[in-house]
């Protein structure tokens, strides 16, 4: 039998866990109320006190210059400022709604204000908005980038996932690759560029000037004789501003999009990488699994080491704030998880990188032999035959013994990248769910 005192403890317990769930369901009410996650026809993500919608059956007409005669007064409306449609559509294959893919220019002044050089959550958040999702872009930057730096492409993909969208990353792909999903899907496209500045001579191109890697968000093509000749870009550096569209010549974006330049060449080396992502709440059960069992590349786990540590000291840092502000410790017990996270990332890229490399100078010196083996066997006579075998066979077994050396490489950093994600998650989790049981019983926010 319970003693009473034990009796009346449980139930002290219980009321209290009653009560918190029962402020839970009304915070998530009033957050449902507060910030719809569809939208319908265009919908709003305003900044005032108004956040209406523009519904398909009324929609906002655009003038051609990004304004709207929709007369509603919200902040900032995706209908009141839709994505200019390029002149002479009818020659051109575009996603659908193609004014849905803008960002307004109040959220863009907003996003810049906090982060300068965007490129990843830019293109991301006019994907989403595009696919009906009402996301907010200095949102979707804080969650994804808040230290601005660079973007790699799991953190689009798990984002992506995170917000409901399938979504894949596929390197090596090609202009009707971009081209048949476009024109099949109505959706948009992610690539991974470089924004060179180029110089062209006859059907040539060559840099001018190297800049960095660039993520832009891909909406169309204008046809000639039924092939691309032009391509539609959404991004932070070429059409940043609301309602515009850079138009490129499909020969250029493919010279920026065959291989990147500098530190992204070395650490990813994206040939022709694009992400897909799938309509809103698209995202499955193997969606969310893929990100703990998926094959990456050492170096992007690497690189994957330093946006998760980037989050995880945001974290640390507005933690800080909110312990002593609040006396919640959550936030800090979720970045000092998710510099766990990075840590684990870190050891698991390195050593998956520098295995990778052993694997890959291997490799190179197989071919080596074997090019030797290859020309004494052509031009050596009967004596350079004999010669040649050597060559060709322990040639042939450094390549195998490098090519197994760099997938080994890969497949540990993509362990260790699994592990790091799992704690990265799951410290959300509890921290999302206990830190909002500790504000809810938080007297200091009862008023």
């Amino acid at each position: 039998m319970l003693s009473k005192k034990t009796c009346r403890r449980f139930s002290l317990v219980t009321l209290l866990f009653f009560f918190l769930s029962l402020e839970g369901v009304r915070v998530l009410a009033q957050d449902i109320l507060d910030s719809p996650t569809t939208q319908e026809g265009f919908s709003t993500t305003g900044t005032g006190g108004n956040t209406g919608t523009s519904s398909t059956s009324n929609p906002s007409t655009g003038t051609g210059d990004g304004t709207s005669t929709s007369n509603s007064n919200a902040g900032t409306e995706v209908a009141a400022e839709p994505l200019t449609v390029p002149k002479n559509e009818e020659e051109c294959v575009l996603v659908e709604p193609f004014g849905r893919y803008n960002i307004p220019a109040l959220e863009i002044a907003e996003g810049e204000s906090w982060n300068r050089g965007p490129c990843g959550q830019f293109a991301m958040t006019s994907s989403m908005k595009g696919r009906g999702k009402n996301v907010r872009f200095v949102n979707v930057l804080k969650e994804m980038n808040p230290l601005n730096i660079f973007t790699v492409p799991v953190d689009l993909v798990r984002f992506a996932i995170s917000k409901g969208f399938s979504c894949s990353q596929e390197s090596h792909q090609s202009i009707n690759r971009l081209l048949s999903e476009i024109r099949s899907t109505k959706r948009s496209v992610l690539c991974l560029v470089h924004a060179s500045e180029l110089e062209k001579s006859g059907d040539s191109y060559k840099i001018k000037k190297q800049n960095e890697p660039h993520w832009v968000n891909v909406v169309g093509f204008r046809l000639a004789k039924g092939e691309p000749k032009e391509i539609f870009l959404k991004d932070s550096y070429w059409a940043n501003g609301s309602g515009k569209v850079k138009s490129m010549p499909v020969s250029e974006f493919d010279f920026l999009w065959k291989e990147n330049v500098g530190i992204a060449k070395v650490m990813l080396d994206p040939k022709r990488l694009l992400l897909i992502l799938g309509a809103a709440d698209s995202a499955d059960f193997f969606d969310h699994l893929s990100n703990y069992f998926t094959y990456m590349s050492a170096g992007e786990v690497l690189a994957s080491s330093v946006t998760t540590g980037a989050r995880a000291l945001d974290a640390m840092y507005r933690g800080f704030i909110k312990l002593f502000t609040t006396g919640n410790p959550m936030e800090l017990i979720r970045g000092a998880n998710h510099l766990v996270s990075a840590a684990t990332k870190l050891v698991g890229g390195l050593v998956g990188f520098v295995t990778v490399k052993i694997g890959e100078g291997i490799s190179h010196a197989g071919r080596w032999l074997m090019d030797q083996g290859a020309n004494l066997w052509k031009n050596g006579g009967i004596l350079g035959k004999f010669v040649a075998i050597p060559f060709l066979v322990l040639g042939s077994a450094l390549k195998i013994i490098g090519g197994v050396l760099q997938v080994v490489g890969n497949l540990v950093a993509s362990v260790f990248e699994s592990i790091g994600n799992l704690v990265e998650d799951i410290a959300n989790a509890i921290a999302d769910f206990f830190g909002a049981i500790l504000d809810a019983i938080n007297p200091l926010n009862w008023f």
